[in-house]
C-alpha cells in the first residue's frame, strides 16, 4: 500500500506571512525565496519514503495561472468561485493563442527552480479540459488540448512521471456529447507519451452516474473522493488493470482520520482491486486545509500504513 500526494500543497503560516511582507516591500525577494525553499524542503522530507513525490506546486497561485505564461497575450482578470468552495480563481482571458518557446516555465513551476530534478519520480497536477474551460475565456477546447499537450510533451522527456488531471466538473454539471467526444480525443492523444502515467481525479461531487463514461476514458488510473461517493457504486466496475487514487485523506475536514476508519476503508477497497494497484491519496484539494493540519493527516496515514506492515497486515 502506497501514498501519493497531488494538487497544490498548502503553504505554511510562515510562508504566507513572508509573502504578505514581500508584497508590502517589507522583505526582499531573496528572503522570500529562502522561506519558499524551507517549505518545499519540509514537504520533501515528509515524502522521503514515497515512491512518487509531489513538488507541491508551491509557485502555482492556482492550477491554471502558470499556463498563462507560455501563451502570448493572456490577461488574468476577474474572480470566479472555485466550484462550490469559498475559494476563487482568477479568470484567464486569451486574446491571442500563440505558444511561447521559453522553457523557463518548466524549470520554475515544475522543478521549483532546481529543488527537484528531472530524473526524480514526480507527480504533477493539471486541470482537465472542462476544469480549464470553466475558468478561462477566449480559448477553445481544441486549443486547451494543444496547450496541455505542449507542456506534457516537455515533461514526458524527463521520464517516469505521473500527471494527475483534476476534474471536478463530473457530477457538477451535465456533459454533452461534444464534451465527451473532446475528452475521449484528448485521452487518445495522451497515448503518444510513453514516459508518463496519466490519472483522472474527480472530487467534491457525487459522480456515480458518470462512472461508466469515466471508465471509458482510457487513463492509467482513476481517483475518487470517497467521502462524496459510495465505494461499492464507484468500484463495482473498476478496471482490474488500472491504478486507483483512493481519496482517504479528507481535504474538507480538519479532523484527523481514525486508524479504524482507514483500516475499514482499505478492507473494503481490497475487495475490488489488488493492493499493489492502490495509492492512498487526498480526497480532493489539499490547499483547502491549513499546512499544519495537512501535514498531520499525511503523517497519520504514514504511521497507520507502517503499523499495518509491522503487524504483517494483509487485507
Amino acid at each position: 500500500m502506497k501514498i501519493i500526494l497531488h494538487g497544490i500543497y498548502p503553504r505554511s503560516e510562515k510562508l504566507i506571512q513572508a509573502t504578505r511582507e514581500y508584497e508590502r516591500k517589507g522583505i526582499t525577494l531573496y528572503e522570500l525565496d529562502r522561506v519558499f525553499k524551507e517549505d518545499i524542503n519540509a514537504l520533501k522530507e515528509l515524502q522521503k519514503d514515497f515512491e512518487y513525490k509531489t513538488q507541491g506546486q508551491f509557485y502555482f497561485q492556482d492550477l491554471l495561472r502558470p499556463f498563462s505564461e507560455i501563451v502570448e497575450d493572456v490577461k488574468v482578470n476577474g474572480l470566479k468561485r472555485f466550484y462550490e468552495t469559498n475559494c476563487f480563481y482568477r479568470i484567464l482571458i486569451f486574446e491571442n493563442f500563440k505558444l511561447k518557446e521559453d522553457k523557463k516555465f518548466f524549470y520554475h513551476y515544475f522543478l521549483c527552480d532546481g529543488l527537484f530534478k528531472k530524473e526524480e519520480k514526480l507527480v504533477f497536477t493539471f486541470p482537465f479540459l472542462f476544469f480549464f474551460k470553466e475558468y478561462s475565456e477566449g480559448i477553445s477546447t481544441s486549443q486547451i488540448r494543444e496547450l496541455l499537450l505542449y507542456v506534457i510533451g516537455e515533461i514526458d522527456k524527463w521520464g517516469n512521471k505521473i500527471i494527475v488531471f483534476y476534474e471536478p466538473s463530473f457530477g457538477w454539471k451535465k456533459l454533452d456529447r461534444d464534451n465527451k467526444k473532446e475528452a475521449k480525443l484528448f485521452v487518445e492523444e495522451l497515448k503518444g507519451f510513453k514516459n508518463t502515467k496519466f490519472f483522472l481525479h474527480t472530487f467534491f461531487f457525487n459522480i456515480e452516474e458518470e462512472v461508466p463514461f469515466i471508465f471509458s476514458l482510457d487513463f492509467d488510473g482513476y481517483g475518487f473522493d470517497f467521502y462524496s461517493n459510495s465505494i461499492w457504486k464507484v468500484m463495482e466496475g473498476f478496471p482490474k488493470d488500472k491504478f486507483l487514487l483512493a481519496g482517504i485523506i479528507n481535504t474538507e475536514s480538519t479532523l484527523i482520520e481514525r486508524k479504524e476508519t482507514v483500516i475499514d476503508f482499505i478492507e473494503k477497497i481490497r475487495k475490488f482491486i489488488d493492493k499493489e494497484k492502490i495509492y492512498l491519496s487526498p480526497s480532493g484539494v489539499p490547499e483547502l486545509l491549513p499546512r499544519e493540519i495537512m501535514d498531520k493527516k499525511v503523517r497519520n496515514l504514514i504511521n497507520i500504513i507502517g503499523e499495518l506492515k509491522d503487524e504483517a497486515y494483509n487485507p
